[in-house]
């Protein structure tokens, strides 16, 4: 199957910032201008928006924007951040939103997830959990922009958590490294591992965090992952995206 290359942007009202491990968010710039200089249709596959500080300071995505944004895409885009009702979701999807992405809501079952598939489809919905890995191997979950660590009910395991949430319909998970993001770290192999792992669960795996490193992106692919996305790439380096994408073709 063809990998995919998710465009990733942390926003913060209608401004693009960029963040170190999620903390000293600095402004890149107004979103609506981002995304023109990056209009190709070809560029990426999908755009990922997250509003960054959502569940941390209760912010939403400002709909009126997301409907001018979306009208102007042709790929699909998916939200995220301080979304905790199925009403806002209908509203996002309203305003063009392809895919809704939720981590507090999922992680701390706030809206079950039987009912998110019910009323939206299994397709629309991603879940994507701001994670650390431990030196055991063992990963963590957090809200709140990475600042709060979520114990998992039942004290399950990762694994059977997540085979839990496959059986209850889900089919795809975006995976934020905290530690990896906005630095050049090669993404050590105990990490890898736990990649490998989730891929093997039958459930779409996407990589975040220190992604634009060549190393890493085809490590992440080759140990399973079905996409990666990009974040300091698409900020800064653009221009360099056909060349990832023709690499991981040949790789």
């Amino acid at each position: 199957t063809t990998k995919r290359i998710i465009g990733k942007i942390d926003i913060k009202g209608n401004k693009v910032i960029k963040g170190i491990r999620f903390e000293g968010l600095k402004i890149i710039g107004d979103l609506e201008k981002f995304l023109n200089e990056r209009e190709s249709d070809f560029l990426v596959d999908e755009i990922y928006i997250n509003n960054i500080t959502g569940s941390l300071y209760d912010t939403h995505l400002d709909l009126n924007l997301l409907e001018k944004i979306c009208k102007n895409i042709h790929i699909p885009v998916t939200v995220q951040g301080g979304i905790n009702s199925l009403k806002e979701i209908e509203n996002l999807f309203n305003k063009g939103a392809s895919r809704v992405a939720l981590n507090n809501s999922i992680v701390k079952d706030l809206i079950p997830l039987e009912t998110l598939f019910k009323e939206f489809g299994s397709q629309a919905i991603v879940f994507s959990p701001s994670i650390r890995v431990n030196s055991e191997g063992k990963i963590e979950f957090f809200t709140n922009a990475g600042r709060e660590i979520v114990k998992l009910k039942e004290n399950l395991d990762t694994f059977n958590y997540l085979c839990q949430l496959r059986d209850k319909g889900l089919i795809e998970i975006l995976l934020r490294f905290i530690d990896y993001d906005g630095v050049n770290a090669n993404i050590n192999d105990i990490t890898i591992k736990q990649i490998k792992k989730i891929s093997e669960i039958n459930i779409d795996t996407i990589v975040s965090g220190s992604m634009h490193l060549e190393k890493n992106f085809i490590n992440a692919l080759n140990f399973g992952a079905q996409g990666i996305a990009l974040s300091y790439t698409y900020i800064y380096e653009y221009e360099r995206i056909n060349n990832i994408r023709s690499k991981i073709s040949q790789s």
